[in-house]
């Protein structure tokens, strides 16, 4: 079996009317590259509302590192949402957060002190304290 299995033309009949519900519900604002919606993703593959299964080129963008439905992923967040989902760290902090940025500090390459902030976006940087490397 290939990975790639169309099942119908790209977009589908599902992902159309999703679309069309979409455009009623949703303002413009967020951009779509591709033009289905997605059911499951496992590894380097997603499988649309249709049935389509292609290659996920972006993984998700936020998945690249580990794939979709990786085992072990699965697992640790399973385990964490069992102790709590999420809190933000600036209201109430959390030790794995800590440990996180303690781990990251520590894989940063030069001989500096490091400090790491953990975002959804970027946007929160401060620029005039950025450093990228020091090298």
């Amino acid at each position: 079996m290939t990975a790639i299995q169309l099942r119908t033309p790209i977009p589908g009949p599902r992902s159309l009317a999703l679309m069309a519900r979409r455009e009623a519900a949703v303002p413009r604002g967020p951009f779509h590259a591709a033009p289905i919606f997605i059911k499951r993703a496992s590894g380097a593959t997603v499988t649309d509302v249709d049935g389509n299964t292609l290659l996920d080129f972006t993984s998700g963008l936020g998945t690249l590192a580990a794939g979709h439905a990786d085992p072990r992923a699965v697992a640790a967040v399973q385990e964490q949402a069992a102790r709590f989902m999420h809190t933000c760290f600036h209201i109430a902090p959390y030790e794995p957060y800590i440990a996180l940025a303690e781990r990251l500090n520590g894989l940063t390459p030069g001989a500096f002190a490091k400090k790491t902030l953990l975002v959804n976006s970027g946007a929160e940087v401060d620029v005039d304290n950025l450093v990228i490397s020091q090298i």
